[in-house]
């Protein structure tokens, strides 16, 4: 039967009520038939009642109930069986809802059992293999305790080898120690020995030649031109991109200065370029400065002089810067060595050099003041160059330029606080470094630094 249909016998026409009528087939005048009350019967005594036929009453209180319209006869049961067909239709249509959706609970429930069969057999799955893992993890513990057991018992059989071992070495190093301890104090009485007679030669060196200057001084003459460098870096006008650069642009005018000190001055060593890198006076002591240069250790005329003769040209070489250096500060332009002369006419060629670079990188003219400042450095300058040439020791400025490669802490410091030892490519020096070699008589070798360059390095080299 489909849903929302119904039979034929049904629907084609009402429904016949099945249950019980009564016809009155004896009319109320006429008395009962005998035997209607079974015999016997409790209720045999009691007043005999005829059961009556109530349908049309039933019928007629249903159809009010349910507002079924009412009619004459069998029309009245005529419409209560339309209206019982009608319901049953509805109640089968709702029948077949209900089945339709209880088949559809059916199949998402078995749906959903086979998923968590599923689901059951994949969790069981990883139950089993869970439970192989912590089986084998139960295997694993197991060994690492015993190599836990294991290896204390190692770690306290080392602890014993350790100990005994330990007081052997002590026990060496204490002997190590007290022949050490001897080594070092006959080392120290030798030192000692070494530095008396060093002193004695200091001494003798000393009271045989009026014009040793000691480290000290030097130091303090480059550090007075360093700090008067700084205060005319002050008065040199800045162009407009150097305007909020202060730092660099002191640094920068501090390292253009030098390279014109130091190749108005110091091109070549050990005094031989205060007179310049040209000219009468540079042309009369190039012979002389080629006989006492500063050769090589791997150079082959090395061996020509002997230390005596080396010893001598150096005090040949002191007694001359000394000689103008005492002609130049006795200030007496009447009776002044042609030598004196020269080195006055290169401080005016070196200051005008400076003046008109920093003019051009000012981009405009300087003061007169400053000029003046300008003048009075190179003056020092070129003073400090004669004193350096006029020791009987080598005493020499060491220079850098953009491009070398210098080793920090040793004769250069990193002027921006890098402190570690390393190697750096320069990108500008602001200040050169003193050194002094030997002492101009015996010692022809051992070098002393006096003062520390300063460099701003333009990259740490590897």
């Amino acid at each position: 039967m489909c849903f929302g249909t119904r039979e034929k016998n049904h629907s084609e026409g009402p429904r016949r009520h099945h249950g019980p009528t009564y016809q009155e087939s004896f009319p109320q005048s006429q008395p009962p038939p005998q035997g209607y009350f079974a015999p016997g019967d409790p209720s045999h005594d009691r007043a005999r009642q005829i059961p009556v036929d109530d349908t049309k009453e039933k019928i007629s209180r249903f159809m009010t109930k349910h507002n079924i319209p009412q009619q004459e006869g069998l029309d009245n049961l005529t419409n209560v069986l339309q209206w019982v067909n009608n319901t049953l239709l509805v109640k089968d249509n709702e029948i077949a809802i209900i089945k339709r959706s209880a088949r559809e609970d059916v199949d998402r429930i078995t749906r959903e059992r086979y998923t968590v069969s599923q689901e059951r057999d994949r969790y069981r799955a990883l139950y089993e293999r869970d439970n192989a893992a912590l089986a084998e993890c139960e295997e694993a513990l197991y060994q690492a305790k015993t190599e836990n057991q294991r290896l204390h018992q190692t770690i306290a059989d080392m602890k014993w080898t350790h100990n005994d071992t330990l007081a052997k070495n002590e026990k060496r190093y204490q002997t190590s120690m007290e022949e050490q301890d001897t080594k070092h104090e006959d080392a120290v009485k030798k030192l000692r020995i070494e530095i008396d007679d060093l002193k004695e030669r200091i001494g003798e060196y000393t009271s045989q030649d009026d014009a040793v200057i000691s480290d000290e001084a030097f130091r303090t003459s480059l550090l007075s031109l360093s700090q008067q460098l700084l205060k005319i870096v002050d008065h040199i006008p800045k162009p407009m991109q150097q305007q909020q650069d202060t730092r660099g642009w002191s640094r920068f005018i501090r390292s253009v200065c030098w390279t014109h000190l130091l190749h108005g001055f110091y091109q070549y060593p050990l005094g031989f370029g205060i007179f310049g890198v040209e000219g009468e006076a540079h042309a009369i002591l190039a012979h002389f400065s080629e006989a006492i240069r500063v050769q090589a250790a791997d150079d082959p005329d090395d061996s020509i002089l002997t230390n005596q003769q080396k010893a001598k040209m150096n005090e040949g070489r002191g007694f001359l810067f000394e000689r103008i250096l005492e002609d130049f500060r006795g200030n007496n332009s009447t009776d002044e060595k042609a030598f004196t002369t020269y080195f006055r006419q290169n401080i005016e060629r070196v200051t005008e050099d400076l003046v008109r670079a920093l003019q051009q990188w000012s981009g405009q003219a300087l003061d007169s003041q400053v000029n003046k400042r300008i003048w009075t450095v190179v003056r020092d300058a070129g003073v400090l160059a004669l004193q350096m040439g006029s020791q009987r020791s080598r005493v020499m400025l060491v220079a850098c330029s953009r491009g070398d490669i210098v080793q920090l802490k040793h004769i250069f410091e990193d002027e921006t606080g890098h402190s570690e030892e390393v190697k750096v490519i320069v990108d500008m020096m602001t200040q050169p470094g003193l050194m002094r070699i030997g002492n101009g008589k015996e010692d022809l070798t051992r070098e002393q630094v006096i003062s520390k360059g300063k460099v701003i390095p333009l990259k740490t080299r590897d």
